[in-house]
């Protein structure tokens, strides 16, 4: 059986969507000089974009996007059993990272900040900051994919789709 284009990104959509409210966190991978750097990160999404809050800094990940935008990342749930044959499931993405400030792009990080409920989580952390001080120290990484590959060993052992932007 062939699935079309729409229905392979529903099939996505849905994993993430049960996925993000067990398990927030996502693998996402950078690299610089021919240096792999894979950090786990709490992670948002919009359809199938993905969305990533850190703080400004010039070294790791964001730097590492500042010089090659080109990223990966992975999503998955944890394999319970010992060998994995029949629970693994999960995406890896590779896209193209996108670097969100304030000061360059106001109306995208306002997007991002809802996105990922930025106001909310410093409340709940009793972070009673000024709202311009945390946007000054906050950078959103959007990452577009190009191209995701899917797993579900629980619906059937090897699963997989594979979805590209064309």
């Amino acid at each position: 059986m062939t699935k079309e284009l729409d229905e392979i990104e529903k099939e996505i959509r849905e994993y993430i969507e049960i996925h993000r409210p067990k398990y927030k966190t996502c693998v996402l991978a950078t690299s610089n000089n021919n240096i792999p750097r894979a950090t786990p990160v709490m992670y948002h999404f919009e359809g199938l974009n993905i969305w990533i809050s850190t703080e400004k800094k010039e070294e790791g990940k964001t730097a590492n996007i500042l010089t090659n935008p080109q990223v990966s990342l992975s999503i998955f749930d944890p394999v319970e059993s010992e060998f994995g044959w029949d629970d693994t499931r999960g995406l890896q993405m590779w896209g193209k990272a996108h670097i969100i400030t304030c000061a360059e792009n106001e109306v995208e990080f306002n997007h991002g900040w809802k996105i990922t409920h930025t106001e909310k989580a410093l409340k709940a952390f009793g972070q009673d900051l000024p709202v311009d001080a945390v946007k000054n120290n906050l950078i959103y990484i959007k990452v577009i994919p190009e191209r995701i590959v899917f797993v579900d060993a629980k619906k059937m052992r090897g699963y997989k789709i594979i979805w590209s932007r064309d």
